[in-house]
């Protein structure tokens, strides 16, 4: 089965309203459709801002409960899948997800951003371009603490796919930590299966397992509208599902994020019936571990 957990935060990004995806997901006809079709896919909660006035307050209220669910599910060795919601709850799930597993945990970050500013570093201040340097132990305490003061993620450990947009703080920090990246031109000139095997190859050579985080704006916005920050020149759709296809299964793989679903901006539904796919894919292959 797969535990699907909605992580209902917007406050981390420009546009409140991707608050909404886990419940558009939750309450989608593709979901009935997908259970009708015998896909094993189980909602097991929905994680909501708290309802301080202090932005900072409003997320980790969530990350907290958030890491405690995903902390929980690893412990039982049952795999999860997280839907967003900003990308800021990524420091939720990979902080319950790392004190879960209790070994080394690696981390496939596809995302068109770095995600790597802290507070001094940031222009926008916004909490969802700062989860990989807040696991990687960078920046405020109240996002680096969550559960645990120790880094959830090793330098080593984590791998970026797929990143176009980024700027100069976020990218110093990474580059003397030295993490590895392929952006979207090494993407474009090779294929992303062998890629993304590559980067599994590399998360899981000093860890017990490792997650997938897949913020949609990754992907070409013109198949994939529904997110707050396009990027143009994406990942195409049909070469991300293939990709995920050719990667399971795999029993290292113990967790995975859909995140930066913003409703409001789908066209056709064409992000939301991405999201299906996805999950079917994650589903069918999960259960052929």
């Amino acid at each position: 089965m797969l535990n699907i957990i909605g992580a209902a935060v917007g406050s981390g990004g420009p546009d409140i309203r991707t608050s909404e995806g886990p419940d558009i997901i939750a309450n989608s006809s593709f979901w009935h459709e997908a259970i009708k079709a015998g896909f094993s896919l189980e909602w097991v909660n929905t994680f909501r801002e708290g309802a301080e006035d202090n932005k900072l307050d409003k997320l980790c209220h969530v990350f907290e409960k958030l890491a405690i669910q995903v902390r929980a599910l690893v412990e039982k060795k049952e795999h999860f899948c997280v839907i967003g919601g900003d990308h800021s709850a990524a420091i939720g799930t990979w902080s319950g997800a790392s004190v879960g597993l209790g070994k080394p945990l690696g981390l496939i970050w596809i995302d068109a951003h770095k995600d790597a500013h802290t507070f001094e570093t940031s222009l926008s201040q916004n909490i969802h371009g700062m989860p990989v340097a807040a696991l990687l132990g960078h920046g405020s305490k109240r996002l680096t603490d969550i559960l645990t003061h120790h880094p959830k993620i090793l330098p080593e450990n984590i791998c970026l796919i797929g990143i176009r947009s980024f700027e100069p703080g976020e990218h110093a920090l990474l580059k003397r930590l030295n993490v590895k990246i392929y952006d979207m031109e090494e993407v474009k000139q090779r294929d992303l299966s062998i890629i993304l095997q590559e980067a599994r190859d590399h998360v899981t050579k000093n860890t017990a397992g490792y997650g997938i985080t897949c913020d949609l704006d990754s992907m070409d916005p013109n198949d994939i509208p529904a997110v707050s920050t396009p990027e143009p020149d994406g990942i195409s759709a049909k070469a991300l599902l293939k990709a995920f296809s050719d990667l399971y299964p795999d029993p290292k793989q113990i967790g995975f994020e859909i995140m930066e679903f913003n409703p409001s901006r789908d066209k056709h539904k064409k992000t939301e019936k991405f999201i299906f796919d996805l999950l079917k894919i994650i589903d069918t292959h999960t259960r052929n571990k």
